[in-house]
């Protein structure tokens, strides 16, 4: 007796059949009293599946370390303990250092050493100080080079026309200027003048005293000069000209002093000091020009 088989594909093997009240099996409902599936949410959101933690990451995905392994950072991220700057700020650049707070001394130092150097009245003194200052800021190598160059340019510069001005008068060459500024000391005995306020009683000094020629017409000619000595300059006085008949009685030039003609003293300053030069001049008393040497 041989076993039937049932007619279909070679080698397919016969389905079971589906047990009575099994979900999903074919021709079948489930049964009345069963409560309905839960609604689907079409908000939630699927949770993807775990990653396989032995599959290496995807492309342009950042790779996790292992546990226990310190955490590299990332291009263009600060690692770990790295300071923020603040809000508002412009990140700090590694590689460089801080500059340091401008201490106060060293600015100050500087500024003293500028106005030093451009006290220029006192001849090399200030200058000195000034490039000393100077030269300690500079190095030191703190806040104030700008000033303290400046100092040391302008101290030399002051310290060079001093120099150059001792030198010119050494040489002879501010002759002419200082025959200028004290006219009184330049003149002699036996030249001629002419001045302003001569014969002006009102005025006290005689001013653009300029020496001329004794053979045309002068406001003034003189007698006799003397350097005073510490007790003339003590007991000089502008108006009076005691010394100056002394000088001229002693000389012997009474003869040239006639009663048309007076004299006075002319020194540099109205309180002379000792050393000063004391000059005796000849004027007519009526204002009028003198025409020939006395």
């Amino acid at each position: 007796m041989t076993d039937e088989q049932t007619p279909g594909t070679p080698g397919e093997q016969p389905q079971e059949p589906t047990q009575p009240g099994t979900p999903g099996a074919p021709g079948q409902q489930p049964p009345a009293d069963s409560p309905p599936p839960p609604p689907v949410n079409p908000y939630e959101q699927q949770q993807p599946p775990a990653p396989d933690p032995a599959a290496p990451p995807a492309y342009g995905e950042p790779q996790q370390p292992a546990y226990g392994e310190p955490q590299q950072p990332q291009y263009g991220q600060p690692a770990y303990g790295q300071p923020q700057p603040a809000y508002g700020q412009p990140p700090m650049s590694a590689g460089y250092p801080v500059a340091p707070v401008e201490p106060k001394a060293s600015r100050a130092m500087a500024i003293i050493a500028l106005i030093l150097s451009l006290v220029i009245c006192i001849p090399f003194l200030p200058a000195l100080v000034a490039i000393v200052l100077a030269v300690v800021v500079l190095v030191s190598k703190r806040p104030g080079k700008g000033l303290a160059i400046s100092a040391i340019v302008i101290s030399l510069l002051a310290s060079a026309a001093w120099i150059g001005l001792f030198a010119a008068i050494g040489s002879g060459e501010f002759d002419d200027v200082f025959d200028d500024l004290l006219p009184v000391e330049q003149l002699n005995t036996g030249e001629c003048l002419d001045a302003d306020n001569l014969t002006d009683d009102s005025e006290d000094f005689v001013e653009n005293i300029e020496e001329v020629s004794c053979d045309g017409p002068h406001d003034a000619e003189v007698l006799v000069t003397k350097e005073l000595t510490q007790e003339d300059a003590e007991n000089y006085e502008p108006s009076s000209s005691s010394l100056c008949t002394d000088l001229v009685t002693q000389g012997g030039l009474a003869d040239k002093v006639t009663p048309e003609i007076g004299y006075f003293g002319l020194t540099t300053d109205a309180a002379p000091n000792a050393g000063d030069k004391l000059v005796c001049i000849a004027y007519s008393l009526d204002g009028t020009k003198l025409e020939a040497p006395l």
